[in-house]
């Protein structure tokens, strides 16, 4: 069962280095207000969740998905890299926090870089036991 989008009107890409072990969601959040959202091009940022079946139950395939103009250079990609955790500010003010996917933290959010000459689409993806 996949969700509708929710479309996102500020994003923030948050490194390693501003967190810690333990930190919770409030308190990713409130680092945001010392940093610039990233650009991205109006109207193609959305969160989406997908409801998976396995033998042992229900998780959730969460995804941030959006795009910025011009080809992606090695730079902003291994930047990208480098994003440990991802706040997003949904158009109805709604504030996601993409981290951990369970108590231990134990995956690490890899984008998918997909360019072309005129834009790039990056997706993160975190498979969780909830929504975001």
């Amino acid at each position: 069962m996949k969700s509708e989008r929710l479309y996102i009107s500020k994003l923030y890409l948050i490194s390693a280095a501003d967190l810690y072990d333990g930190i919770q969601d409030e308190e990713i959040i409130f680092k945001t207000q010392n940093l610039e959202p990233i650009y991205i091009t109006p109207g193609t940022a959305f969160y989406t969740w997908d409801r998976k079946n396995t033998s042992s139950g229900y998780y959730y395939i969460n995804e941030i998905v959006y795009s910025e103009p011009g080809l992606g250079d090695q730079n902003s990609i291994a930047e990208l890299n480098k994003t440990k955790a991802i706040v997003a500010i949904t158009q109805n003010g709604r504030k996601i926090v993409m981290y951990r996917n369970d108590y231990f933290n134990n995956l690490k959010l890899v984008p998918e870089v997909d360019s072309t000459t005129d834009r790039t689409r990056i997706k993160f993806s975190l498979s969780s036991l909830d929504v975001l």
